[in-house]
């Protein structure tokens, strides 16, 4: 599996369960609102602006330049 495929998924199930948390918590204020908009939305964005790319392997570079 694919390192953005990986990072797609957990980004994705993240979100859904804080949209199920969200509408499953009686939530009326609009501070809580964006609690809960930040808890759901932050982890994610930082998890795909931290996560580097893996290096590139020697084979991997080989076969990119025999293309």
């Amino acid at each position: 599996m694919q390192l953005e495929q990986i990072k797609k998924t957990i980004a994705s199930a993240w979100i859904l369960s804080w949209v199920f948390i969200a509408f499953s918590v009686t939530v009326s204020s609009p501070t809580s609102w964006m609690l809960i908009l930040g808890a759901g939305l932050l982890p994610p964005v930082l998890l795909w602006l931290i996560w580097p790319q893996p290096a590139v392997t020697m084979s991997e570079s080989i076969h990119q330049v025999l293309r």
